[in-house]
């Protein structure tokens, strides 16, 4: 599991049909570690000094934007969580659902306003106040409509994070809030019933 707090944004290095490699100043990373890039979680196969490297599958490319990336490009990089490590955004499985796109960039006062696509079957998983990942980056909603969200960013995300490189019609990698789906499996495996504390112990969520 990841926050959505961006630890580096690295560069890619290298990329091919099916490995990637990334250049990052994140600490100690292990092979086998996994790493959320762009908020998509993948396992380090060979780590060096300063570098980072993954395999990942077809499934991964039909489901990311990871095909569209390319050498010299930015991306958002996480380690796992451990246990005891605080939780600064929400919780992020690294299990991108869609690739939505950049479709406006404004700001307003001293934030940026950043227009995002949604696709009408998750819009239900997006509330205004609600937390989504964008390419691995905890954010709240500031407003929801038909085939679209917002989120007001403020100066130091941006620049923490791969926003700062962001233009209109850029993909981001999209994660809904994991606690939205939960609710709706239990209000589904539970017809009408109110959600209790005994349903939530039940279905292993306490």
């Amino acid at each position: 599991m990841f926050t959505g707090i961006i630890e580096d944004v690295g560069k890619i290095e290298k990329i091919s049909i099916n490995t990637l490699k990334i250049t990052t100043c994140l600490g100690q990373i292990n092979e086998g570690d996994s790493v959320a890039v762009n908020g998509i979680c993948l396992t380090v196969t060979r780590s060096g000094k300063g570098t980072i490297e993954f395999d990942f599958s077809p499934e991964t490319v039909s489901r990311t934007s990871i095909s569209g990336l390319s050498t010299r490009a930015h991306v958002n990089l996480e380690r796992a969580l451990k246990m005891g490590d605080r939780l600064g955004g929400h919780m992020v499985s690294g299990h991108v659902e869609t690739v939505g796109k950049t479709l406006a960039i404004t700001t307003a006062g001293n934030s940026f306003i950043y227009r995002f696509s949604l696709p009408r079957q998750l819009e239900k998983y997006v509330v205004a106040k609600g937390s989504i990942a964008v390419d691995g980056i905890s954010l709240t909603v500031a407003e929801t409509g038909s085939g679209y969200f917002t989120a007001a960013v403020i100066p130091h995300t941006v620049s923490a994070t791969n926003l700062q490189y962001k233009k209109t019609g850029d993909s981001v990698n999209l994660e809904t809030d994991i606690m939205a789906r939960h609710v709706e499996k239990i209000l589904n495996k539970g017809g009408s019933q109110s959600i209790t504390e005994e349903l939530l112990k039940e279905n292993g969520y306490l």
